[in-house]
């Protein structure tokens, strides 16, 4: 089938999510209605687009079964975020009696400002950066709460989970370490002296600085070959929307975090995604990568919602990890893990 015809409710989701009242007029009529709620619910953006289309007028575009589902999403994300909200103050109290600084990271961070509707935006977990000299403290002030202490499987260890006793059972991360060790290496020290208040939901605590922010949920997509959740898309749409990145800057902390690779080919996403957010000036000042642009296209889906093919494990999908590599020894060492250690590659 020729991609311009393909992919149809694909496109109209992004329609939605990016406001683009004639995208959505001219694809709508010949939606299968269907299978946009069924896309809705796996992309995890029910509860952003119920806000998104009534603010719009888009709303009128959409059959009302979809919109009973957009709704019924949004009143689900805003009980299960009231129930984090109330687990993250437990985890603020504790931590701040032993008094240990921490960072909220990702979309905990986000609904602080960028998503200041509860319901807009679904958390699976809450994710904190600790000071690694202070990580045991950490968690043992958790194990006080009552806490259990996940099982981890990861090559580089980095974080580690944890989980509330019920009713409604939440999941906690504690990070020490933002990086990757064989992708890309995050300035730890950078990111404690950057970091700037927040206040959630009577939680005082820290966030990272507004570049580091961006350049952390790019390249966590990236590591994650930009699947999982459309989610972390809009997330970067909403971010930039808000915040206009100074992509020299954040092209410079991409390349002393050796992620300047990942950090292009997000760039690329966000340019097909949404060009109105990111010109090929904003990719220039980023930091071009011509042999990147040359070796990539192969692996490029024509699906909008995501970037890359889903490859298998295996040879293939080990060069697509090493075009998003900048150092050569960093792909050495992923494919000695990968290929005969038998590890996975995106952790």
């Amino acid at each position: 089938m020729d991609p311009a015809q393909s992919y149809l409710e694909e496109r109209l989701l992004l329609a939605f999510a990016r406001g683009r009242q004639d995208e959505v007029g001219r694809l709508a009529p010949q939606a299968d209605w269907a299978r946009m709620r069924a896309l809705t619910a796996r992309e995890l953006i029910g509860g952003f687009l119920h806000r998104r289309l009534e603010a719009s007028g888009l709303a009128r575009f959409a059959p009302p079964d979809y919109l009973s589902a957009l709704s019924a999403a949004y009143r689900k994300t805003s009980f299960d975020n009231l129930l984090l909200l109330t687990r993250l103050k437990e985890a603020a109290g504790a931590l701040g009696a032993a008094r240990i600084p921490f960072i909220v990271l990702k979309g905990g961070a986000l609904l602080a400002d960028v998503y200041r509707d509860l319901g807009t935006r679904p958390l699976t977990d809450i994710d904190v950066l600790v000071p690694r000299e202070r990580l045991a403290e950490a968690r043992a002030s958790f194990e006080r709460l009552g806490w259990t202490r996940e099982i981890d499987h990861q090559i580089a260890a980095r974080r580690c989970g944890y989980e509330t006793p019920g009713p409604g059972k939440c999941i906690f991360e504690i990070h020490w370490d933002l990086g990757q060790k064989y992708r890309y290496q995050a300035d730890v020290g950078a990111l404690w002296r950057e970091a700037t208040p927040l206040v959630l939901d009577e939680v005082q605590a820290l966030r990272l600085g507004e570049s580091d922010e961006l350049l952390y949920l790019m390249l966590h997509y990236a590591a994650h070959y930009f699947g999982i959740s459309v989610k972390w898309l809009v997330d970067l749409f909403e971010l930039i929307r808000r915040r206009p990145p100074d992509w020299e800057k954040v092209g410079r902390q991409a390349r002393a975090w050796r992620g300047s690779a990942a950090l292009h080919a997000a760039l690329l996403f966000l340019r097909r995604s949404a060009p109105e957010l990111v010109s090929d000036e904003d990719l220039t000042k980023a930091g071009r990568h011509p042999v990147l642009d040359r070796l990539l296209p192969p692996y490029v889906t024509d699906d909008p919602l995501r970037f890359l093919k889903d490859l298998p494990y295996g040879p293939k999908r080990l060069l697509l990890a090493a075009l998003l590599q900048d150092r050569m020894a960093d792909r050495l060492a992923l494919a000695w893990l990968t290929q005969v250690r038998g590890h996975r590659d995106d952790d």
